[in-house]
């Protein structure tokens, strides 16, 4: 009985773990300005045009603030998903940090989004990267306008040309991500979702690992489990002792 029951106590505290890594990580963020990527033409990063106002592509680069003020983490890139909210090259402010595959409750558009950030997630990971070749810098533009297309639910509407170049059908975002999209992705808010930042993507961020939550179907059947164990010492227990 004894094994059973550290057995039944270990299955809860993995349980405990796994839920709490859900928790948003506050942070000092920092965008810190332009992505330095390989870029054939005159500007750093090619200027996206829509309903009159001007939006530079992503990526960008953005650091977190690490223990002292001032001292921030080597630069990473973060994906604009947010084109509703303005943000400034060099703004510091306080945020969290939650995975995609957490509690988006923290986040702008909540856990109803979370189909159109795996979306938003899954055409980051299409971009090149790498603007020596003008069709990559073209592919990554178009990448950037349909991430906004999707976490915007349609707002910010696509070319018929963006949408044949990147395969994509009007309206993909309503329609599930593929499988996995968000492993390894989170978003970045300000600390409440009505801030006037920009909310940003960004993969694999330092220092904050980003476990893997189960699905509420996964943790029924963790609980289930747990109560056949429990059931199965009580009547073992029960049967001694008649």
């Amino acid at each position: 009985m004894k094994s059973r029951i550290s057995l039944i106590l270990g299955a809860l505290a993995v349980a405990a773990t796994t839920l709490a890594a859900q928790t948003p990580v506050p942070v000092t963020f920092k965008l810190e300005g332009l992505a330095v990527l390989t870029d054939p033409g005159a500007t750093p990063q090619p200027i996206v045009s829509f309903g009159g106002n001007s939006y530079y592509s992503s990526p960008y680069s953005g650091a977190f603030e690490l223990g002292t003020s001032g001292n921030y983490s080597s630069p990473f890139l973060v994906y604009c998903v947010d084109y509703n909210h303005e943000s400034n090259f060099g703004d510091t402010y306080d945020a969290v940090v939650t995975g995609l595959n957490w509690d988006l409750t923290a986040t702008r558009d909540g856990n109803a989004g979370r189909n159109e950030y795996d979306w938003a997630a899954h055409l980051a990971n299409t971009m090149s990267l790498n603007w020596s070749i003008g069709a990559n810098r073209t592919h990554d533009v178009e990448v950037q306008e349909a991430m906004w297309n999707a976490v915007s639910g349609g707002a910010f509407t696509l070319s018929s040309t963006v949408l044949s170049d990147l395969g994509l059908a009007a309206g993909f975002y309503s329609t599930p991500a593929p499988a996995h999209s968000g492993d390894g992705w989170a978003l970045i808010d300000g600390v409440s979702s009505g801030a006037g930042e920009q909310e940003f993507l960004i993969f694999n961020p330092p220092g904050i690992p980003l476990e893997v939550v189960p699905e509420p179907a996964t943790l029924s059947l963790i609980g289930t489990g747990l109560a056949a164990v429990m059931g199965m010492g009580f009547r073992r227990r029960k049967k001694r002792t008649v």
